[in-house]
């Protein structure tokens, strides 16, 4: 038996103001403000920022992972945090994760706890499993 938690930590960026709206309403602002997508997130006061993204990670971190290191723990969650979060692990901005290497959907990411060290990516976005679909 496996248990299965509903955790808040790793759910979606919160976009607040614009949750349940069309995304042509913040491409519009977006646009009066002369912003990348990526510049508009980190700016708007009403998008959860990479900076809260990451700290809500390193709680999850904290709360499931640290006082279990042994275990095979199945994270699902969504793009935006699962690519900062990645960003984070291997220091490089998600502007650039997300050029250099896309995050598909259903995508698979195998990160490896080791005891008195951080986090380290074994697998990235591995999506063979989708290949045989139709």
């Amino acid at each position: 038996d496996q248990e299965i938690i509903i955790e808040p930590l790793i759910q979606e960026r919160n976009y607040w103001d614009f949750d349940g709206k069309p995304w042509s309403i913040m491409k519009q602002q977006r646009e009066e403000l002369d912003m990348s997508f990526w510049q508009f997130l980190e700016y708007h006061p009403s998008i959860e920022t990479n900076t809260q993204i990451i700290e809500r990670f390193e709680q999850f971190i904290s709360k499931h992972i640290i006082d279990k290191p042994h275990e095979h723990i199945l994270v699902v969650s969504h793009g935006s945090f699962l690519r900062v979060s990645i960003s984070s692990i291997i220091q490089t901005p998600r502007v650039e994760i997300n050029h250099i290497h896309p995050l598909h959907n259903a995508g698979i990411s195998i990160i490896e706890y080791t005891p008195g060290k951080w986090l380290r990516i074994v697998t990235y976005n591995q999506h063979l499993h989708l290949l045989n679909l139709t």
